[in-house]
């Protein structure tokens, strides 16, 4: 805790509740009394600590100053970052340093027990509790663990009824014995460890007791309503001396079910909770109704006094009041009752409307001030202060053709025009909060040349007669380029500066002078303005350099491939490409080369796969190398292999090509080659015997190896030549000092390809590498490259430099996301992974596979009564364990042996994970395996994935499913095959994985609908991973071959076994 600075003077709970409103108060003061507050430090201005928010923790800082409008809020939580308003985090670090410390002008002075001293010390203290506790992970050194009891009379019913209840606290300190509340010291002590059902206890006795906490009370009807609920799940409560009691939700309480008819409008009624056993009684409290039975007493539900009319009848809410509705009251009952939406609320569908944005500007070149407005056909609205600042409730807009159809503002579109506005150096308004100002000459100068160009290309902008008079007396100086193909290599850059009223030009040197004063405008003869847009000129500067040109003094000079860049920068600028140029920026990015492909191919290759193939041919065309970063699922390997063959068949070459890629896809290749390609002739270089191999590559069209084998081969490798080598997974060589890198770029091939599923815009390092491969030298050195990008981009948040080189790799960075190309696809993808055992599976499987031959030959030629079919049963599940992971299998107990390698699946499932995760896709994840998502599940906390879980043993099915729907930040749903197949509508995912076969595809199709479902508005793809060359593989066989047998039944393991004849089983344990 600091002591050296000033107290912040501004804090009190007053000042709290005046920034953070009523709801961030009252969840902020349950964070602090639930002891969520970590830690806490005063370090002038900045009030920091951390709070536990969910399973994890946050960052929360309060910047303070004299005035309220000085307050900000940098708590790294999502709500503070997205929409800059105060949230329940720094309301708790605050409560918990007005509950630690006072405001002395010396500063903050620690006093035990929670003493305070100061101005508000008198606030300060009616707000401390009594005793000081910690919860365990928290405790210091002395501190004692405290452990509290609760005694309920033993005629609690009759209690109850009366409206007096007696009430005895107990605890115990470190162990020792079982003592009155009043006994315990409270001074000169470290304080008590507690578990969090005695912190929340705790708080809600200091509460009733105003911060005196009495062994015995005896609690009103208020006190009681209030008391009870606070015991929910408490572990340790005894009616009389020692009857255990317990008190908790009721599994099968009062549900609340919520539905809208045909015209749209909801409906409330109130379902009673189900019969209670023979002898309970319901007992009635002003906010809830309880169950009472022996030794349990059960929450029925507890309906806000507003809503206890429900208790006699039904309630409707009209169209109009829905959104408020659902808003604002729906939340308060989910927290009392079980809601059961019915399935047209379920369905319920909004629609965000993309406003027009309009802004009018009023000044002089002084100071201007901006009105910004989001404008929704008729309908406009003021937007105001930060963004998100002022927001209030959404309103919904009903669709008069579709009763379950709203239309809502388009909040993210209109807190970009507000970000924005500040960017460009606006400040809300103080006088008038309608309207943001910018103040001083030189920032109106450079927000006229750089920034009101590029609004009046994309709003509405419209300007006073004040504003119209300032703007008539500016000259916007226009760079002109002229751009000279020289026939050769060589592209020639001119550029001048003019007037838009074609005046007299600007030279370079008046322009430079004007860069290094920091100013935009510059005053003219006669009263007007002239307007450099200096920020494009820098950039362009910029861009200049990245193309390592020449200078040779009026005139700069560029390589060939350098041009799709600079044309790409050229037009970002919006520049005006002279009429002397004899070459012009292609008007599209990539230029496509027309693809005949084979009949074959034809009939299988979608239109985006076309143009990636022509894509391809063009870069090859022109000696470029590229990458194919299509998003998972839309046919990289597809469009790889269809340019291969074109240039076979087109004589372009007749050198082979080489694909490198991880060990479990070399196969893979293999499979697709023989697919999509059969009249190529691919080697697939791998095992042992590749050595005798390596002399006959060139005999091949294409050689399929691995990565790790390349390591060791390398110096077979660099006495061939190819005509085309092609990295998949190209993270591979994202270390350049690697020795996969380094013997990739050893490789003489004429062209250069990599294909990845992760957008490399999201990793610097990789893309440096990467492009290092492909056409060494054109983003430079590595030095070079972390000066201009890797420091400015990743470390200082630069986004003219990540625009920068966004427009450098673009020319020869092809990616489409299933978003982009959704009128190519079905609704739904599915495929088949096949992934490669290690060895150490291998061995393991091969001597179940042996046993359990041995076995069920023993019992198929005797009267078993059924005990070979049991056999068999056995031996398929021991294999399938075995494909997934040995840690499935029975021998994986305590003091068993650790394996080195348990899974190639779970090593490839990672990575198409971490893949689709970075290209912003939400995942379930399904086994019919429990133990198996434990072990993902324990893969992912080590990696610090959020997720959520639900198998047959999760008790809060709907809240897991409700946590994973409502918050994008969570990607991945791990999913138990038979407690989430059916009944859960998971319409936030749009992928899914299923992680091992299901005999029956019914069953797998069941739990891909999850996530396939109305409501859904993604393209869905579903995987299903299967172990090459094992059980697994079989059943997808059977699985297609018994497909009309079992289409729309769901069998289990043993109807299916019992199904199939003695060849098929035998065919299953080959």
């Amino acid at each position: 805790m600091s002591e050296t600075n000033s107290a912040p003077s501004v804090l009190s709970k007053e000042m709290l509740l005046e920034i953070g409103g009523w709801r961030a108060m009252q969840e902020g003061r349950s964070l602090w009394e639930a002891g969520k507050v970590m830690s806490v430090d005063w370090v002038d201005p900045m009030l920091g600590g951390v709070v536990q928010a969910g399973t994890g923790t946050v960052n929360a800082r309060l910047k303070l100053g004299k005035r309220l409008s000085d307050v900000e809020n940098l708590c790294s939580c999502r709500q503070a970052r997205e929409y800059g308003t105060v949230c329940p985090h720094v309301i708790a670090l605050s409560l918990k340093y007005l509950e630690k410390n006072g405001k002395a002008a010396g500063g903050p002075v620690h006093r035990p027990n929670g003493a305070v001293a100061g101005p508000v010390a008198a606030a300060a203290r009616a707000m401390a509790p009594r005793f000081p506790r910690v919860l365990g992970q928290l405790a210091g050194k002395g501190s004692k663990p405290l452990c509290l009891e609760v005694h309920l009379p033993l005629e609690l019913g009759k209690a109850w009824r009366a409206g007096k209840i007696p009430l005895t606290v107990e605890a115990s300190v470190d162990g020792g014995p079982t003592k009155s509340l009043d006994a315990v010291a409270v001074e000169k002590v470290e304080p008590y460890i507690v578990d969090e059902s005695d912190a929340v206890l705790l708080s809600m006795l200091e509460k009733m007791e105003g911060a005196s906490v009495h062994g015995e009370a005896e609690l009103s009807p208020a006190d009681r309503d209030l008391f009870f609920p606070v015991l929910l799940g408490h572990p340790r409560i005894f009616l009389g001396r020692k009857k255990h009691f317990a008190v908790s939700r009721a599994v099968e309480g009062t549900r609340l079910k919520a539905e809208l008819d045909e015209e749209g409008i909801l409906h409330l009624n109130l379902l009673a909770a189900p019969a209670g056993p023979e002898g309970s009684e319901v007992l009635e409290g002003s906010q809830g109704r309880w169950r009472f039975s022996g030794d349990h007493l059960e929450l029925l539900d507890s309906l806000p006094v507003a809503y206890e009319g429900l208790r006699k009848g039904g309630r409707s809410v009209a169209r109009e009041g829905l959104a408020t509705f659902l808003q604002r009251e729906m939340p308060l009952l989910e927290r009392h009752v079980r809601v059961e939406p019915g399935e047209r609320l379920r369905g319920l569908q909004f629609e965000t409307m993309a406003p027009a944005i309009r802004v009018e500007l009023d000044g002089l070149l002084s100071g201007i001030s901006c009105q910004l407005e989001a404008v929704y056909g008729k309908e406009s609205h003021v937007l105001t202060g930060m963004p998100g600042q002022n927001e209030g409730m959404d309103a919904w807009m009903p669709d008069g053709t579709d009763p379950k159809r709203y239309r809502v503002r388009g909040r993210a579109i209109e807190r970009t025009a507000q970000r924005e506005l500040l960017a460009a150096g606006f400040l809300p308004g103080q006088r008038a909060a309608e309207r943001y100002t910018l103040a001083g000459e030189g920032k109106v100068g450079a927000f006229l040349a750089n920034i009101l160009p590029r609004w009046k290309q994309k709003w509405e902008v419209k300007v006073t007669p004040r504003m119209e008079s300032l703007l008539s007396r500016c000259d916007y100086v226009a760079p002109e380029v002229t751009l000279r193909d020289t026939g050769g290599s060589w592209l020639t850059v001119e550029v001048d500066f003019r007037s838009g009223a074609n005046r007299d030009a600007l030279t370079p040197a008046e322009v430079q002078r004007l860069l290094q004063t920091g100013l935009s405008h510059h005053r003219l003869a006669g009263g007007r303005i002239a307007l450099v847009p200096t920020d494009d000129v820098t950039e362009f500067q910029e861009v200049l350099k990245d193309c390592q040109v020449r200078n040779d003094g009026t005139r700069y000079k560029l390589e060939k491939r350098f041009r799709g860049y600079f044309g790409e920068a050229i037009r970002g600028t919006g520049w005006v490409v002279s009429g002397k140029s004899n070459w012009k920026p292609p008007t599209e990015l990539i230029a496509y080369e027309q693809a005949k492909l084979p009949e074959r191919l034809e009939k299988i290759v979608r239109p985006y796969q076309r143009e990636g193939i022509g894509w391809l041919l063009y870069l090859a065309k022109n000696h470029f190398g590229g990458v194919l970063a299509d998003e998972m699922g839309l046919g990289k390997t597809l469009q790889t292999l269809a340019f291969l063959e074109l240039r076979r068949a087109q004589n372009k070459t007749k050198l082979p090509g080489l694909v490198l890629c991880p060990t479990s896809l070399v196969m893979n290749w293999l499979d697709e080659a023989k697919k999509f390609v059969p009249d190529l002739k691919v080697l697939a270089l791998h095992g042992a015997g590749r050595k005798a191999l390596l002399s006959k590559i060139p005999e091949y069209d294409l050689v399929v190896t691995s990565y790790a084998l390349l390591r060791r081969d390398i110096a077979e490798y660099e006495k061939q030549e190819f005509d085309a080598v092609i990295l998949d997974e190209a993270q591979n060589i994202k270390n350049r000092t690697s020795q996969t890198a380094v013997s990739v770029k050893k490789l003489v091939s004429d062209h250069r390809m990599v294909l990845t599923g992760t957008p490399l815009e999201n990793s610097l390092l990789d893309l440096w590498s990467i492009y290092d491969f492909l056409m060494p030298g054109y983003l430079g050195t590595a030095t070079d490259f972390r000066d201009r990008y890797e420091i400015p981009v990743a470390k200082l948040g630069d986004e003219k430099a990540q625009h920068r080189l966004r427009h450098r790799v673009r020319p020869f960075l092809l990616r489409r996301t299933k978003a982009e190309v959704a009128k190519d696809l079905p609704a739904k993808i599915e495929q088949i992974a096949f992934c490669e055992l290690t060895d150490e599976q291998k061995g393991v499987y091969r001597q179940i596979l042996e046993e359990g031959r041995k076995q069920v030959s023993e019992l198929s030629g005797k009267a078993s009564g059924g005990r070979d079919r049991i056999a068999v049963l056995t031996v398929l599940m021991r294999l399938r364990q075995a494909c997934c992971h040995l840690g499935l299998l029975p021998s994986a107990g305590a003091g068993a042996k650790v394996w080195n390698e348990p899974s190639g699946k779970m090593e490839y499932f990672l990575d198409r994970l971490e893949e689709a995760i970075s290209g912003g896709h939400r995942i379930l994840v399904f086994s019919q395996f429990v133990s198996m998502l434990k072990i993902v599940q324990e893969e992912l906390r080590r990696r610090k994935t959020p997720h959520c879980y639900l198998d047959g043993g999760t008790i809060d099915r709907a809240g897991e499913v409700d946590r994973f729907q409502r918050n994008q930040d969570i990607p991945v749903f791990l999913i138990s095959l038979k407690a989430g197949g059916t009944g859960l509508n998971l319409t936030g995912a749009d992928t899914v994985i299923h992680f091992d076969p299901w005999w029956n595809p019914a069953v797998e199709d069941q739990a891909t609908a999850r996530a396939h479902r109305i409501g859904q508005n993604k393209i869905v793809s579903s995987y299903k991973l299967i172990a090459r060359d094992t059980v697994e593989e079989k059943i997808v066989r059977l699985q297609e071959r018994k497909k009309e047998l079992f289409r729309g039944t769901l069998v289990s393991e043993e109807d299916f076994v019992r199904g199939l004849d003695w060849t098929e089983l035998q065919e299953l344990l080959n």
